[in-house]
């Protein structure tokens, strides 16, 4: 019983972790939104705050698996989201964008793009599974 209180309070925190890559950038959207007029949302931040969505995810597949709970899903969310910010890191390094020798357009800009928009796709996944996981701790 208390273990499985402890457990669902720690599966809640890092579950909370996760949401605050995708949170932030939509909060602080809305905020320059209000005070200025303009709504600018830096669709790079969440990979930036990435950290949040691994220790969030690790967590939570941690916890799963001392309560003997099924964690693929969220496993394979979490890998997805780090391979596609991998790809699309790797690729900024070797085509020369991450040093500012080459111009982000045309073919770059849509290969780094692809790839953030899909680690957007994986990291809104592991909040999903993360949060998903919670109703199995209860039982």
């Amino acid at each position: 019983m208390y273990r499985d209180k402890i457990a669902k309070i720690i599966g809640t925190v890092f579950s909370t972790l996760t949401v605050l890559p995708l949170a932030i950038p939509v909060f602080l959207s809305l905020l320059v939104l209000v005070m200025r007029g303009k709504f600018l949302y830096d669709f790079l931040m969440p990979a930036e705050l990435f950290v949040f969505t691994l220790v969030g995810g690790l967590g939570v597949v941690v916890v799963l698996a001392l309560m003997k709970k099924d964690f693929r899903r969220l496993a394979v969310a979490l890998s997805l989201a780090l391979l596609n910010l991998i790809v699309s890191q790797v690729y900024a390094n070797v085509s020369g964008l991450a040093h500012g020798n080459t111009e982000l357009t045309g073919t770059h800009l849509f290969i780094v793009s692809t790839f953030i928009v899909l680690y957007h796709f994986f990291a809104f996944l592991v909040v999903f599974e993360s949060f998903r996981s919670l109703k199995f701790l209860r039982s």
